[in-house]
């Protein structure tokens, strides 16, 4: 008999940080208490890929950084040419936070990354210029919307009263 061979599958190494070691765009909250859990790499060997075994292991990380009410943000960088990995990050309710231009080197060459975050525990990310914009310009016109609405809801209401369903026909 001789010992069953061994092999690494897969691999997800990740550390806990106070959020001043991470971008400003992470947390819109600056406060000192608050952490950042930050996946230094995700791996699977390709003889085990297809098997579920990155969700299983992203899956672990969420539910520990869910058990930590100080952290308000799981953060990574991914290659902007990793189709495959943007798509599994998003689909896992991550968000795209910023462009890094010429982030890694390989092969001796720059490579652009993005970096991605999920919020927890009432963390946010720091609201864009344009998002900022947004806002200023949604509450008027919520309002007008709304008005909008009650106006067409009576009208409705008026139709209807009037309608032959309504009562307000002649029936015989």
């Amino acid at each position: 008999g001789g010992l069953a061979r061994e092999q690494l599958a897969a691999v997800i190494i990740s550390q806990i940080s106070p959020q001043e070691e991470f971008e400003d765009v992470v947390l819109e909250d600056r406060d000192p208490s608050h952490q950042v859990a930050y996946i230094c790499t995700l791996g699977v060997f390709p003889a085990f890929r297809k098997h579920g075994l990155a969700s299983r292991l992203l899956d672990a990380l969420i539910k520990h950084v869910e058990s930590e009410q100080s952290v308000k943000a799981l953060v990574l960088h991914v290659l902007t040419t990793n189709e495959v990995a943007l798509r599994f990050y998003e689909l896992n309710g991550f968000q795209r936070l910023k462009l890094l231009p010429n982030f890694y080197t390989i092969g001796g060459r720059p490579c652009d990354a993005y970096l991605y975050a999920r919020h927890f525990h009432g963390g946010k990310p720091v609201a864009t210029v344009l998002q900022r914009v947004l806002a200023v310009l949604r509450a008027p016109l919520d309002v007008l919307c709304t008005r909008m609405l009650c106006q067409l809801r009576s009208l409705s209401l008026l139709r209807w009263a009037a309608s032959p369903l309504g009562g307000g026909g002649s029936g015989g």
